[in-house]
């Protein structure tokens, strides 16, 4: 029983001295910058941090405030659906996993028996145009010998 007492004392001590923050609340959406690129990009299908970032801090208030609130109902409703279980047994959820997967697993296993050094030169020549840049700036090196 002192034990129980014990323990009690002891977790409402941290709970006070950390006002909480030791304590996880699903109730609680953090709105960080980072999430909300992260979101944007989804959003836009465009995955450049940089624009995302410049086209945020580029919005109006009012156009800023409602990203941010989209954000936070999208977040709500992903939890929600979550509490209800609604990614089990789902199977156009479980097509969607094994797609993700399936892409993971293409990036991760790479032919590389595909790629010769003799294919990869004939391309390379077959396309030279495309890696080859005309000259924009020339010089000449003009030696004076001191001998002379």
């Amino acid at each position: 029983m002192y034990f129980l007492f014990l323990g009690g004392v002891i977790f409402a001590a941290y709970y006070w001295a950390s006002d909480g923050a030791g304590v996880a609340d699903k109730n609680t959406i953090n709105v960080d910058e980072v999430a909300l690129l992260e979101f944007m990009q989804y959003r836009s299908k465009s995955f450049d941090p940089q624009a995302a970032r410049q086209r945020f801090f580029n919005f109006s208030g009012p156009a800023r405030q409602q990203v941010i609130e989209q954000f936070v109902r999208e977040e709500a409703l992903y939890r929600r659906a979550l509490d209800f279980g609604f990614e089990q047994g789902d199977y156009v959820i479980r097509r969607r996993l094994v797609q993700k997967m399936d892409f993971i697993a293409e990036g991760l296993v790479f032919d590389q028996s595909a790629l010769r050094d003799d294919a990869i030169m004939d391309h390379y020549l077959a396309h030279l145009a495309q890696y080859t840049q005309p000259a924009t700036i020339s010089f000449a090196h003009v030696f004076y010998s001191a001998s002379k």
